[in-house]
């Protein structure tokens, strides 16, 4: 026994001094500091250095609640050490830097828009609305981490015949602005209702729905619990409608909390592709996600396929080979298929469809909405 404590205790206390040397070097000092007590706890030479000075040890139970709840307020006080302004940005100054990012992108916007602010429950939401007034309305809900402006890529042949509603999400980087930094939507239910606020103040009855990634899932939410407020839908590479898994969400949580460059490249290449083109028109603004701004866990549930067969309205569902988030596209062909009037296209594209293949995917949206 004795000597399978001291192998554990060895294991265990250099994992955790490996830890805390690494938030050290992250900046992440007080969570650094923290996850040195299990060291201390934990590692045989400083343990019996420490009984040496004070004449006992902890009995192993104690030792092992102790290494516990080390652990869980070590991640406890790296979120609040992380957390800032408005609940996003680390600090008003990154907030500012990608503001200006955001207003750079938009100058690209290709037809004449309006910033519109809408309060809602849980904030301001900031809508790009652009298009002809007496067009049909058309609803963009962006992918998490980008926001409204990544809707310029898709805008200038949507505006040819909808007037389109680009909507930052609330609790997301953008310039949409919560009331409490504590308290966002927390599930598909309240981001339908979220947007039915927003739709509501903008006098939209019914509109064309379009979603990617986790704008996908929020359109999916909104089309599920308002199916009479949905014309059609089309989604791009959408999370809830493909089994997603643990590790994805970790994964963008683990280099915002570690911000090293090797770590962010890598996680650029994973997420964004390496398509050139889309490097190129997002990397300035995601490196700034996985360095300066709150680390969320925004997995959202998989849809079962009873609820997939419940939706109301027809779907168009687009999908990439190469989209590392969504996975292997006949997993996600697999379930999707229990959606009654479903069209589904697969293209030869990462996570970011709209951009990577935006002619393409432009041309099967704006076919899907016209045909009756």
């Amino acid at each position: 026994m004795k000597m399978l404590v001291t192998i554990l205790g060895w294991i265990f206390g250099l994992l955790f001094l490996g830890l805390a040397v690494f938030s050290m070097l992250a900046g992440r000092l007080v969570p650094g500091l923290i996850a040195l007590l299990p060291v201390l706890l934990l590692l045989p030479p400083i343990r019996n250095y420490a009984h040496s000075l004070i004449g006992f040890t902890l009995p192993w139970w104690a030792r092992s609640i102790l290494v516990m709840a080390s652990f869980f307020v070590y991640f406890y006080v790296l979120m609040i050490v992380a957390s800032g302004f408005e609940g996003v940005y680390a600090t008003p100054e990154i907030r500012t830097q990608h503001l200006q990012i955001y207003d750079q992108k938009m100058e690209q916007w290709p037809t004449a828009f309006e910033d519109v602010y809408v309060d809602t429950t849980y904030g301001k939401a900031h809508v790009i609305v652009s298009g002809p007034e007496d067009a049909p309305p058309m609803l963009l809900l962006n992918a998490a981490a980008m926001s409204g402006w990544s809707w310029l890529y898709n805008v200038g042949e949507f505006n040819t015949e909808y007037r389109t509603y680009a909507i930052d999400t609330i609790g997301e980087v953008g310039k949409s602005q919560l009331k409490d930094s504590l308290v966002y939507p927390p599930d598909g239910k309240a981001y339908a209702d979220f947007h039915v606020e927003i739709s509501d103040a903008l006098g939209i009855e019914k509109a064309y729905v379009v979603g990617a990634s986790f704008g996908g899932y929020m359109a999916t939410a909104y089309t599920m619990h308002y199916p009479e407020r949905v014309e059609k839908l089309a989604l791009l590479g959408p999370m809830g409608m493909t089994p997603q898994t643990t590790m994805t969400a970790l994964r963008i949580m683990f280099v915002q909390l570690y911000p090293f460059k090797s770590i962010q490249n890598s996680t650029v290449s994973w997420a964004l592709g390496d398509d050139p083109y889309v490097l190129e028109e997002t990397e300035d603004w995601f490196r700034v996600v996985l360095t300066s701004t709150i680390p969320r866990e925004s997995r959202p549930p998989t849809s079962t396929p009873q609820e997939l067969q419940g939706i109301e309205v027809p779907v168009l569902l687009v999908i990439g080979t190469r989209d590392a988030l969504t996975g292997d596209p006949q997993r996600v062909i697999d379930l999707a298929e229990s959606t009654p009037d479903i069209q589904i296209e697969v293209l030869d594209s990462g996570h970011l469809i709209g951009v990577e293949k935006a002619h393409r995917s432009n041309e099967l949206i704006m076919e899907f909405f016209a045909t009756d």
